[in-house]
């Protein structure tokens, strides 16, 4: 449950950093052209600082309400360690996938590269 809670946070973190970033196919070549202001540095920064809020918190602020519920709910201690990777994935795979969905939609190129998992995407 806790893995899942992650999971979601990561897709709603995913899902609002695209809607902040910019995507658009540049004029000149075609070619993939994203801009983010400092909303979506903003919004990064906050899941950043909550993961490490909860990280020192867990063993500085709250220590002892939080084994407590891990306790009472059989958590291990892996559990919250599972979910934050969760979390950051879901957020990086959401972006990732909405900017190049984006800029197909545009008509941009994408420049792959090497990268077969991406050239994949970018068609």
């Amino acid at each position: 449950m806790i893995e899942a809670a992650g999971l979601a946070a990561g897709l709603l973190f995913g899902l609002a950093s695209v809607a902040l970033i910019q995507v658009r196919r540049d004029p000149a070549d075609s070619r993939l052209v994203t801009v983010a202001g400092w909303p979506y540095a903003a919004l990064w920064t906050a899941a950043m600082a909550l993961r490490m809020g909860f990280a020192y918190g867990s063993t500085h602020w709250f220590t002892h309400a939080l084994a407590t519920f891990s306790v009472q709910h059989q958590v291990p201690a892996a559990t919250y360690g599972t979910a934050f990777v969760l979390m950051v994935l879901a957020m990086i795979t959401v972006r990732t996938a909405g900017v190049l969905i984006r800029a197909r939609l545009a008509g941009a190129t994408v420049n792959s590269g090497a990268l077969r998992i991406a050239r994949h995407f970018a068609r």
